[in-house]
């Protein structure tokens, strides 16, 4: 959870009220093929073997600046995965 200063907190003034349950779509880091370029969201569990330093790169679009980090993940299918974090979080702790 990540609260910021547009965040409201109230308490649950009684036992009724309705707090949505977490839903997750793990997959497996060998099964991700399917989900390359597709717009469904699916969650990942896995450990991280490896973080890069943060770089910069250049887009083709505007010549902008942006920094990037990349970050491999691996299963228990012993497959990886390298995630690309852009902007604030490859920048940002947490």
């Amino acid at each position: 959870m990540t609260l910021n200063e547009n965040s409201e907190v109230e308490e649950a003034s009684n036992e009724e009220t309705f707090i949505p349950e977490a839903k997750f779509k793990f997959v497996d880091i060998e099964e991700l093929g399917p989900y390359v370029n597709g717009k469904e969201l699916v969650d990942v569990s896995g450990v991280v073997q490896s973080v890069s330093p943060t770089m910069s790169i250049r887009r083709k679009s505007n010549n902008e600046i942006v920094p990037k980090r990349d970050i491999t993940i691996a299963d228990k299918t012993k497959k990886s995965v390298v995630v690309s974090l852009w902007n604030d979080h490859a920048t940002n702790v947490g």
